[in-house]
């Protein structure tokens, strides 16, 4: 069997590299990366917030939430805005909040669910949620009223009301 001999200039050894051209190396491509990494993001982003809005670059339609800390105030909206109002009521009373104003060419109902505030609690306070979605611009006003449905309205309880100024 021959054995070549390589001169020792001639061998390939990885001691010879210099550290200061790795730490440059590393520093080049961790630069590298966070470019890609945000630009990613930027993309990403910009396509959701553009998804979400239909189209109508950097607007997000926006949950306004309401409650009796809200009434008599006026609140700025946009349409296709979301309105999620939340009042509370005691479920074995027989009061409960109904709308008296709701302009439905205005405000859309998305849903209605009630929620027990205090869980394990039978006839306990709960919590009425409403969310509406704002469909034409213009100056509306909701009310809610708190009463028995067999006394009727006149004999409310207590009063939610706001004025909504919807833009475009």
């Amino acid at each position: 069997m021959q054995h070549t001999v390589i001169p020792m200039d001639k061998q390939h050894t990885f001691s010879t590299w210099d550290p200061k051209k790795l730490n440059g190396r590393m520093a080049t491509e961790r630069k590298v990366l966070r470019q890609t990494i945000c630009f990613t993001l930027l993309i990403f982003l910009g396509s959701s917030s553009c998804a979400a809005t239909g189209g109508e670059l950097g607007r997000l339609n926006h949950r306004i939430r309401l409650d009796m800390n809200s009434t008599g105030k006026q609140v700025e909206a946009r349409v296709g805005d979301e309105f999620q109002i939340e009042l509370e009521g005691i479920g074995a009373t027989g009061y409960w909040w109904y709308f008296d104003r709701l302009d439905r060419d205005h405000f859309e109902p998305i849903s209605e669910e009630t929620v027990s505030v205090r869980e394990g609690v039978t006839g306990g306070p709960v919590l009425g949620i409403w969310k509406l979605r704002i469909k034409k611009p213009g100056l509306r006003i909701i009310k809610m009223d708190y009463y028995r449905i067999w006394e009727g309205k006149e004999k409310a309880d207590k009063h939610f009301e706001i004025e909504v100024n919807i833009a475009p």
